[in-house]
């Protein structure tokens, strides 16, 4: 684990037992991450993404970030991604005209 990895425990506890569940990790997304990223957000999302989307997110290009959180998965013999984050950093000026207009922004303000 790297210095800006976090790992996380998620437990329950009371008088008689306790139970811990699969520690979570939150880190970068990798491009290893591609197939269960693209998997999650087509479960997720009504908005069909073109492949050239997914590889700029998992390379970290066109101002794209992405962070998932995964878990310790025996069956895959790897981790599993039961989480994840993406963003696009965009100047708001360089939004169309659309997206200005579905976000509710004031055109004549921006």
């Amino acid at each position: 684990m790297t210095g800006r990895d976090r790992t996380y425990e998620a437990s329950s506890s009371n008088a008689q037992e306790t139970t811990t569940a699969s520690a979570i990790l939150y880190r970068p997304v990798q491009p290893s991450d591609l197939d269960q990223l693209k998997e999650a957000h087509t479960q997720l999302f009504p908005i069909d993404y073109e492949q050239d989307f997914y590889h700029k997110a998992v390379q970290g290009l066109d101002c794209i970030f992405s962070w998932v959180a995964v878990v310790e998965d025996m069956e895959l013999g790897g981790e599993r991604l039961v989480g994840f984050i993406t963003v696009k950093m965009q100047n708001v000026n360089d939004e169309i005209e659309a997206d200005q207009e579905l976000l509710g922004w004031d055109l004549d303000v921006l």
